[in-house]
């Protein structure tokens, strides 16, 4: 006959493990999410069967650093949800042995707290965390909208003159003496005129510079464009510089 772990009574049906079985509590702080700023309480209940008398510098040890594993995944403010996984991850290595003993663990449960203070903590940074997903949700919206001007008044320079005129003629005039700037601005803004005189100035110097090169020389010059272009995450150019 032993003593039950959960109602501290005597149980007069035997143990399936026998009479060494044992029973003992233990508190530990675990992390949460939030590290050791942000701690839950952990009393741990625990019941093993050892060979011999003892056996608690085992148990809950080995159970503690199991459920840290389980609570850093979760936030202080989801006491209930993490209390749940806790007993899940218990139940899944019941039955199991202690490394480094001859204990094999029965069953164990967790009751979890948090102080004030680091639920406070985690309550601030929630709050952070929530003000910066809204600030950067209100960027993106913003982005989107500037995207949407620059496609439909910038696709051209008669399209964003009149798009920066905002109705009034006399700005056109204004517009007038900087006629030249304002196109280079539009092409900047748009990307794809600038953009592709620039490749095109490019591809004509490297075929300049190739057309007077050697075979040896050129094959070098390529090999090395070639590891240039795979150091920079564009392996498919480099394929095809080096089958030219």
């Amino acid at each position: 006959m032993i003593r039950n772990w959960l109602t501290g009574r005597w149980d007069p049906c035997s143990s399936p493990y026998g009479e060494s079985t044992e029973s003992g509590t233990a508190t530990y702080r675990l992390a949460s999410e939030l590290g050791t700023e942000a701690q839950f309480i952990a009393a741990i209940r625990a019941q093993w069967d050892s060979p011999g008398r003892g056996g608690r510098e085992n148990v809950f040890p080995y159970l503690a650093a199991h459920g840290a594993e389980v609570t850093r995944k979760f936030s202080v403010l989801d006491i209930a949800e993490t209390s749940d996984a806790l007993t899940k991850a218990f139940s899944l290595i019941a039955g199991s042995e202690v490394p480094g003993s001859r204990m094999r663990f029965i069953s164990a449960s967790a009751t979890l707290q948090v102080e004030e203070s680091h639920r406070q903590f985690a309550e601030q940074e929630a709050d952070l965390s929530r003000q910066a997903r809204f600030h950067i949700d209100d960027a993106k919206a913003n982005l989107a909208r500037l995207t949407t001007i620059r496609d439909m008044f910038l696709h051209d320079n008669a399209s964003a003159a009149l798009w920066w005129c905002e109705g009034r003629p006399e700005r056109l005039l204004e517009l007038a003496a900087h006629k030249d700037k304002f196109s280079t601005a539009v092409n900047l803004l748009h990307g794809t005129p600038v953009d592709s005189v620039e490749a095109d100035r490019t591809s004509d110097l490297i075929n300049v510079f190739l057309a007077g090169l050697g075979p040896h020389h050129r094959e070098h010059l390529l090999d090395q464009l070639a590891r240039v272009f795979t150091s920079y995450d564009r392996p498919d150019l480099a394929d095809k510089l080096r089958g030219s």
